[in-house]
Parts: C-alpha cells; sequence; structure tokens
C-alpha cells in the first residue's frame, strides 16, 4: 500500500465549526487487497469559508475499463470543492441558486473532465487515444454536501446513498433507486452523466434531519434491506457524537463488521450536529387521532410528505408552509393535466389531505432511478411500447414546456414542490397538487428558474419526425460522438443521421449517414455533409419522402 492509498484509508474527525463534526472513513475492499489493488473510493471534507464547509465522496469504478478510476475519484473531490470555492466569492443568494442551476453541472463537468484529460496527457503525452476514450478510464460516482448558514446542498451522480436522519427515527435517501441487480451505474464520463447528476438544496431553518451520511455502495449494498442502513447511519453517528476518532469503529452496525461482508471498497463520510427534540408540533395526536398507520414518506423545502389510513381509504397528507390559492386556470390545458385537489379542510390549514389515484409514479423519483435516460426506440407498428418509453418522455417534456409558457401567461408561482410531487399516469397524464401552486406569490424569475432546473434534467435537443414516426434528438454532451438516429421511412434500421453540436456557432446540426441527398429548398446536404439547425427545419429525399425537424434547445 503506498502512501496516498494509506491516507485515504486513515479515519479523520474534522470539526468546521461548533456545530458540525464530520468523519471520513475508507477501508481498500477484500478483492483489490487479494490483487494488489489500490483503494478506488476518496473522501475530503474541507472548510471553504467561516460559514461554508464541504464534504465529498467519490467511488472509482471497478473493472479492465476503468485504470485510473482511483484518481477519477479524487479529482471529482476536488472539483466540488474548487467549484465552492470560487461561488464563495458570491453573496449568498448567488452561492446557492448557482448551484441548482443548468451550469453548475456543466461546470462540474467541464472541470473534472479537465483535470482528467491533463492528468492522462502529462503521464502519456504521445497518445492517440480519443479524448471520449481516456475519460472513460477515469469513471466515478460522485456524492457531495455543502452546509452554508442558510442551506444545506446535496449532489450525488451514480449509486452509493445519502441518507438524511435525525434523532426522532426519521430518514430518507436523498436519491432514490430501484433494486440493484449489477453493477451498471450513472457516472461522471457517462454520455449522459451530465442528466442524471441530481442536485437539490435545503433551508435549514425548516430542515428536519440534523445527520447526514454519505457512502459508497460498497457499504450501502450490504445494508439495503429494510432498516438496515438507517440503524447503521444512527448508531455511526452515535459513536461520531461520544467516542474519540480510534473507537469509532466506522462500518460496524450491530456488532458486526460490515466491511467484512463486502468485496468493494468501503467509504463513509458522516455528519453529524447536536441532538434535537422534535420541532414540528402541527402532528399533534388530538389533530391526527382519526388517521391510521400514519407514516413519514418525505420531506421538502416548506412541505413535509406523510401517507395514512383515513377510513379505511389511504390518503397523502401534507404539511405546508403555503396556503393554497382557491382559483385556478389549469383547465385550459385539457386532458393531459390533472389538479389533485384536497379533501375538505380537516385539519390546520397547512395540512392537506389528497385522495391520489392508484397507478401513479412520483415523477422526481422517476428522475432519481434514471428513467428518464432510456433510450427505448420504438419504430414499428407491431412492437408494444415499454413503459417510460423515449415517446412516453419526449411527451412529458413538451408538455412542462407548454406549462412554463402556461404559468408566466397567468402569472402562477412553479415553486420547488410543485415538481417534487408532480405524478404521471403510465399514460402520461401529469397529476398537479393544489398546494403547490400559488398565485399570491408569484415571481417571474424564480418561476423561471424553477423550471430550467427541472428541464436540465432532460437532454431532449428536439424531435425529428417522418410520416406518423417520431423520434426524439438527444443533445450532444462534449466528447461524445453524438446520438445516432436510425431511418424513419423505413425498418430496415439504417443509420440515417447523427446529431452534433458545434461549440463556437452554438448551434444543433445533422450529419447526413444515409447514402441520399437530403433537398433542404434550394440546397442539397449530401452525405458525410451537415445540416445546420438554428431553428426548425424540413427537408424531402429524392424520391419525396419529407423530414421534419422541431427544435427545443437554441444553442
Amino acid at each position: 500500500m503506498n502512501l496516498e492509498d494509506l491516507y485515504r484509508c486513515l479515519p479523520q474527525l474534522f470539526e468546521p465549526n461548533l456545530n458540525w463534526k464530520i468523519f471520513l472513513a475508507s477501508k481498500r475492499g477484500r478483492s483489490h487487497v487479494a490483487t494488489g489493488k489500490v483503494c478506488q473510493d476518496y473522501c475530503v471534507a474541507e472548510k471553504i469559508t467561516e460559514e461554508i464547509f464541504v464534504t465529498a465522496v467519490a467511488d472509482g469504478h471497478g473493472g479492465d475499463d476503468y485504470v485510473k478510476s482511483d484518481v477519477g475519484a479524487k479529482e471529482a473531490c476536488n472539483s466540488v470543492i474548487e467549484l465552492a470555492k470560487k461561488y464563495s466569492r458570491r453573496d449568498n443568494i448567488n452561492f446557492l441558486n448557482k448551484w441548482r442551476s443548468p451550469e453548475f453541472k456543466t461546470e462540474l463537468f467541464e472541470s473534472w473532465q479537465a483535470a482528467v484529460l491533463k492528468d492522462y496527457l502529462a503521464e502519456n503525452p504521445d497518445t492517440r487515444e480519443t479524448d471520449a476514450k481516456i475519460i472513460r478510464k477515469y469513471g466515478t460516482t460522485l456524492l457531495f454536501c455543502v452546509v452554508t448558514k442558510s442551506h444545506i446542498i446535496l449532489g450525488q451522480i451514480g449509486d452509493g446513498a445519502i441518507l438524511l436522519f435525525n434523532d426522532q427515527n426519521q430518514s430518507q435517501l436523498f436519491k432514490r433507486h430501484n433494486p440493484k441487480f449489477d453493477s451498471k451505474t450513472s457516472s461522471l464520463a457517462s454520455s449522459r452523466g451530465l442528466y442524471s447528476l441530481i442536485v437539490d438544496s435545503y433551508r435549514r431553518v425548516n430542515f428536519r434531519f440534523n445527520k447526514i451520511l454519505l457512502s459508497t455502495d460498497g457499504i450501502y449494498d450490504k445494508l439495503d434491506r429494510g432498516n438496515s442502513f438507517a440503524l447503521y447511519a444512527n448508531e455511526l453517528a452515535e459513536r461520531v457524537r461520544t467516542c474519540r476518532v480510534e473507537e469509532i469503529a466506522p462500518f460496524s452496525v450491530a456488532g458486526i463488521e460490515v466491511s467484512e461482508k463486502s468485496s468493494d471498497d468501503c467509504t463513509v463520510a458522516i455528519i453529524v450536529s447536536p441532538p434535537t427534540k422534535e420541532k414540528n408540533s402541527v402532528l399533534l395526536q388530538a389533530e391526527v387521532k382519526d388517521l391510521d398507520e400514519l407514516t413519514f414518506e418525505r420531506a421538502y423545502n416548506r412541505l413535509e410528505i406523510y401517507s395514512a389510513i383515513k377510513g379505511g381509504v389511504p390518503i397523502e397528507l401534507h404539511i405546508s408552509k403555503y396556503l393554497y390559492d382557491e382559483n385556478y386556470f389549469l383547465d385550459e390545458l385539457g386532458d393531459k393535466i390533472k389538479l389533485l385537489k384536497p379533501a375538505p379542510r380537516q385539519f390546520r390549514n397547512n395540512m392537506n389531505a389528497f385522495h391520489v389515484p392508484e397507478g401513479l409514479f412520483r415523477v422526481r423519483e422517476l428522475i432519481e432511478h434514471g428513467e428518464h435516460l432510456e433510450k427505448k426506440y420504438i419504430l414499428t407498428d407491431d412492437e408494444e411500447p415499454p413503459r417510460f418509453s423515449n415517446g412516453f418522455w419526449l411527451n412529458f417534456y413538451e408538455t412542462i414546456l407548454e406549462l412554463k409558457n402556461f404559468f408566466a401567461d397567468k402569472n402562477y408561482f412553479a415553486e420547488e414542490n410543485f415538481f417534487n410531487t408532480m405524478m404521471i399516469s403510465a399514460r402520461g397524464e401529469i397529476f398537479l397538487f393544489a398546494d403547490c401552486l400559488s398565485k399570491a406569490l408569484f415571481n417571474a424569475a424564480s418561476s423561471r428558474k424553477n423550471f430550467e432546473t427541472f428541464e436540465s434534467y432532460f437532454s431532449f435537443a428536439g424531435k425529428i419526425k417522418c410520416g406518423e414516426k417520431i423520434l426524439p434528438l438527444f443533445k450532444s454532451p462534449r466528447y461524445s460522438p453524438g446520438q445516432i438516429v436510425p431511418e424513419l421511412h423505413t425498418d430496415a434500421g439504417e443509420n440515417f443521421c447523427r446529431v452534433v453540436y458545434n461549440p463556437k456557432a452554438k448551434a444543433y446540426g445533422l450529419q447526413n449517414l444515409s447514402k441520399k441527398i437530403w433537398l433542404v429548398q434550394d440546397k442539397k446536404v449530401k452525405p458525410n455533409q451537415y445540416l445546420m439547425l438554428k431553428g426548425d427545419k424540413a427537408f424531402e429525399l429524392p424520391e419525396g419522402i419529407r423530414y421534419e425537424i422541431e427544435l427545443f434547445a437554441k444553442g
């Protein structure tokens, strides 16, 4: 084990101020010890200013393709630290807005990509490998937490887990996930990784959680059953509060050494503040005595969600800081939008009970699962459409664009929980909760930013249509060869075009991969030539077949 690897595995206790403690620990996996591989995890905590500190954990990918993933993990954590230093020079509002903006995601990826390319070229100055192939060698996940005086900012790409929990035995995963059956995960090296990075911020004044655990999958995957992970987190938090660093036993739960059950590297970072008493007094038994099986589900800024049974019927209970507006105009959007209104008032003004139809899915949870990233093309009439296909998400995305314009026209405010609570049916009907809409609080700039933040999870650049067949066109990330679109006028599946992006012109385009000339008004696009897209376009093939392109992304 070299000095770098030894340092990675030394437990560290860090106290950025009187209110918080941070504990970091890594352990090289049994399989890496047996094969002589270095620890591919990395974790770091750093105080940026008197009011800001950052914790980051990364898990470099295993496998023969990721020979530099230990460096990739380190550079991922460093990129978050450096961006925090850069943003800290801004005032508090702009600092917070930056983290949730689409620009932050781009800056993070570009910072990490530049760092790993620099590292590789320093060792291999004469390489002829493409940038994309080099970047892949450094593939890694990333978890991070930024704590400021007023907010907590969390981010995650890939597997592992961030658990938010408190001293009242309430907990929630920051990024929910489907059951894991293989080692496949999103990554900073993924071609569409930019759109799987989940980032959110929480106001500390109403934050339900005073403990945060960041864990790589070496530990989390062994405890991903029932309440095992929360039990482990609470035991670890108590040891961090009361024990010396050498006594903490970072990978132990109920007397079992979990790291010995895992062949993978194990890394955790836990952030704890002093014990607290229950602050939320609205759920008094006197007010909810007629509810059975009252269960905490999830907390967001200014909103807590509980499930319960009332009179034998399941309900969703919202405790909101807003009073909802009784006047709505959403019926103008037609059948695609449904409004979930609360049952007649039964509790306090800020408590609303909703009867949610069966078979609905929380859109935010689907995005956390990565369902919006799958490329599931439906090209023939006899194919059964899969659930959450590209067509499903394309229709959803176009509806969101309509909603953005509609809200701006009607002076409706789309606050964060409008997106966090939104639900959708398998048929694509969108369901909105009434208590997450407000006309009185309308703020055009904030509403637009919230829409743009939500849109940044989707990689749609536009769509291409031929007859009744429609396919989405995806944005081309930097160092990616771009999406290849099959021909739509036949079922042969031959390559028809490639989506490209010209950063200098700030414009998308299509490269003609077919063997036919495209006729665009009075111009011709020959095979291997490019059609610039600075707006919607249409062209025909020599035999009169027409293709139409509608562009969403303007640059």
